[in-house]
Order: C-alpha cells, then structure tokens, then sequence
C-alpha cells in the first residue's frame, strides 16, 4: 500500500519486479509494465466495487479482458465458492494471470486465452511494443481509442460471449464484466444468449459513440444502467 501510494503521489517507482504480498493478495509486479496502478485502481480505489455490483458467495462471475487478473481475484474475496471465468487474449499478460491466480490458493479461477468479440475465428491483436501488458483488437472502433506509440500484430483465437458460456456449462451469470479497450460493442453483439441469463454488467467505455451503442444494446435486453466515468453498470430491469 505505501508502495503504490508513494507511486500515485510521485510517480516514482520504488521498486524492483518480483512477487509483492498485500493484503488482499500476492501479485506479480514488473516495472514499466503499470501492474501496481492497476492493482491499486482495483483494490485501492475498488472502481467495480459499486453497491449491487459485489458478487456474492457462490455467484457465476465472468471477466471479460482480465488483464493480471485483479478483478477476478477481488471477486474471489467475497465469492470464495462460486465460479470465476477470466479471459484474456494478450499471449503475455494471459501468462500473468494464470500465475497471480496460482500465487493465491483458493481463488479457484477458470482462465481463457482468447479475445471476444462478434464472431468465431482468429483476431488480430495490436500489442503494445513498449512491454505494457494492454492490447487492442484491430477494427474500426479503433477510431475511438489512441494508438501505442510502438505497435506489435499477433493473431489470437476469437470466441463469442455465447460460445464461452456454452464451452463452460454456464447457465447462469451473475455478474459479467466487460474490458475491452473500445471493442466493447463487439463483445456484446456476440452475446445475445448469454445477456439473457445475466443479471448485473460492468462495462468500461472508452467513447461517447460506444457507450451509446452499448447502452442501446443493453436496454434491448432489459437492462436499466447508471455510469460512473468511464464505466457502465447494468442491472437487469
């Protein structure tokens, strides 16, 4: 905690890379890699810890662009018997999620390399060449989104939210959260069984144009939403 206050205070990095132990959690932490500002934005500042939005012991929660995997672990501290589903399609980061989930025994995580969008098949991720863990998928919403100022191409598998749920014997979600760096709308015009049997969404929109799209999209399934900044939270009608 020190740590990452002095960070956001400074911006100073005082630290090496290796394992850090806090006490909501162990992680991986890399330098020049924003590990710390992400796990301090989800475990510090909770942005998805919104009243309504906490699942509850023995929920079906589904992370959507897990990254490091801290909101799925975050999830874990008050769902300790239920199903977690992380997918994460950059081929380096997903490797850090599955290591942060086996750095903390009992958060019994399900971890998916593949990106979601709207279709089944290969999809072209632009990689961050810097060493940052972020990925975008190619398409047009990247309109709506800043470019890395160093680009890597690398084609992942891509599954729809409905193939994922069916894949995983999943009936019922409880919570579903999506983060997809303007790929969003995609994400949800792949989901049209799966948004049927959901009952909370957390969606971060990177856009006036996409958050549009994607509340028009939900209150076509029945959801009335708030948004907080950059994120959209939706509760079954």
């Amino acid at each position: 905690l020190a740590s990452y206050l002095f960070y956001r205070t400074t911006g100073w990095k005082p630290y090496r890379g290796g394992v850090f132990t806090f006490q909501f959690g162990r992680f991986h932490v890399a330098t020049g890699r924003g590990d710390l500002g992400t796990i301090g934005e989800i475990f510090i500042d909770r942005l998805h810890q919104v009243q309504d939005f906490i699942p509850s012991d023995g929920d079906t929660c589904v992370d959507v662009g897990a990254h490091i995997g801290c909101v799925a672990l975050q999830w874990r501290l008050t769902n300790r018997t239920g199903r977690i589903i992380a997918v994460e399609p950059h081929p380096r980061t997903v490797e850090v999620l599955r290591a942060n989930c086996a750095l903390n025994p009992g958060a019994d995580v399900t971890v998916v390399a593949a990106a979601v969008g709207s279709r089944e098949g290969p999809l072209e991720m632009i990689l961050d060449a810097n060493e940052n863990r972020m990925a975008l998928t190619a398409g047009d919403h990247l309109r709506y989104t800043g470019a890395f100022a160093a680009q890597q191409r690398h084609a992942v598998p891509g599954i729809t939210l409905d193939s994922l749920v069916a894949t995983q014997g999943v009936r019922h979600v409880h919570l579903l959260k999506i983060d997809v760096e303007g790929y969003e709308v995609e994400c949800l015009k792949g989901g049209a069984k799966t948004l049927g049997m959901t009952d909370r969404i957390i969606v971060e929109v990177h856009s006036t144009p996409l958050k549009t799209e994607c509340a028009r999209i939900l209150t076509g399934h029945g959801f009335s939403f708030h948004i907080t900044g950059n994120l959209m939270f939706a509760k079954r009608m």
